[in-house]
């Protein structure tokens, strides 16, 4: 058996699943977000009508976790610049000088600073989301979806699923350029979300 086939089976054979007062949970470790198989996006008001979204291309993170869950933390940092949106006029404005100033800061970033466990696998995750220099607490309202190994054939890695989302005011974070309106309201609405969707490999 090769070394790399004798990692997968090794992989395969350890216990990546946990019972906690009687919750099945992610062994104790540093899982490390996956990227290739993780979604970041955002959504807002666009003409007080429909929802502007758009997604992030490059982040990257871990979940620590540890052998009390709440003691768990995450932590994630999303490069400003590969913001992406349908509209290609859309991206460029929310990236600029308005927004975002992605040339100027680069990354947006989030630590969490406590973990709370809501029932089944619904959980709360507060922390710290900085934003060009503005940082601000957010609370992320995050779901376990599951903990299972991939396939020998793909690596064999200990997989775990989460979906978390949270929302909060633009204009907390300095990104408060707009445009009123004929008939009244604004052009971009205040308040956005943000959906994070990821699978995280076990380190």
């Amino acid at each position: 058996m090769s070394d790399t086939a004798q990692a997968a089976s090794d992989a395969a054979a350890a216990p990546i699943v946990r019972e906690f007062e009687h919750l099945p949970l992610p062994v104790p470790g540093v899982w490390t977000i996956d990227p290739g198989h993780s979604i970041l996006e955002f959504d807002c008001r666009h003409m007080m009508l429909t929802r502007l979204r758009g997604w992030f291309a490059s982040f990257s993170g871990a979940f620590h976790i540890a052998e009390i869950p709440e003691e768990s933390w995450v932590e994630v940092t999303i490069d400003a610049d590969s913001l992406q949106m349908p509209n290609p006029t859309a991206t460029a404005a929310v990236k600029g000088e308005h927004y975002l100033e992605a040339e100027k800061f680069s990354t947006i970033h989030f630590r969490s600073t406590r973990v709370n466990h809501v029932e089944a696998s619904l959980w709360q995750v507060a922390g710290d989301l900085t934003i060009k220099d503005c940082t601000r607490e957010v609370i992320l309202d995050a779901s376990l979806e599951g903990v299972l190994p991939s396939p020998p054939m793909l690596g064999g890695l200990a997989k775990m699923a989460f979906e978390a989302r949270t929302e909060f005011d633009r204009r907390d974070f300095g990104l408060d350029s707009n445009i009123p309106l004929p008939g009244g309201g604004w052009l971009v609405g205040n308040r956005v979300g943000l959906t994070l969707d990821v699978e995280a490999n076990l380190a």
